[in-house]
């Protein structure tokens, strides 16, 4: 799997973080854990998908960069949300894929 070096964490996945990444690199299904991943078109800059669709996904199109972990569906866009955010205060701009992506 495809790991940012500085991962992201919804305030739930933050206290087990150690537990939900050993599971879904282990192909376990965690319940109501979501990925934050850029996007594979650049249509988009980033999706929030289940373990389980990750892993399908990236038979198909590669393996895209995760962000950030989150425990639900809400938490997953917060996290989205703080990383635009700080992509925003470190660049001027929202480009979360070329940042990510140094370009």
């Amino acid at each position: 799997m495809n790991w940012y070096q500085n991962l992201y964490f919804g305030k739930t996945a933050e206290k087990k973080k150690d537990e939900i990444i050993k599971r879904i690199e282990s192909g376990e299904n965690h319940i109501l854990t979501y990925l934050i991943t850029l996007a594979p078109t650049p249509k988009n800059q980033m999706e929030i998908l289940t373990p389980t669709y990750y892993r399908s996904h990236r038979e198909r199109s590669g393996e895209p960069l995760i962000l950030g972990v989150a425990c639900g569906r809400r938490e997953a866009q917060e996290v989205v949300r703080t990383i635009v955010e700080d992509v925003y205060a470190k660049t001027g701009n929202a480009l979360v894929r070329q940042y990510f992506e140094g370009k």
